[in-house]
């Protein structure tokens, strides 16, 4: 937590980091809140939600939520999975 504003963390697999992805967090007065992943989603990517955390010091002021991604890597690759990997980033060039 960082003063009035709350950390959260959204883990995900490799594979939704590349698709896209959809996740609700609840707000720390249990409000819930989608949030939507399109297309790449960097590791460490951090998203600030405003107004989402709790009361601040001044009267009817809230501090932001804020949201960071995860992604979980692999340890292994077999062969087959890997030379499609490298074949499909071979395309982007």
């Amino acid at each position: 937590m960082d003063g009035d504003d709350p950390h959260t963390i959204v883990e995900m697999g490799l594979l939704e980091a590349f698709r896209g992805w959809s996740r609700v967090v609840m707000t720390i007065d249990g409000k819930s809140v989608p949030l939507l992943g399109l297309g790449l989603t960097q590791p460490g990517k951090q998203e600030r939600y405003p107004g989402l955390s709790m009361q601040t010091k001044k009267p009817g002021e809230r501090g932001d939520m804020v949201v960071t991604i995860q992604v979980r890597f692999l340890d292994t690759l077999s062969e087959r999975p890997k030379l499609i990997l490298l074949n499909g980033l071979l395309l982007e060039e």
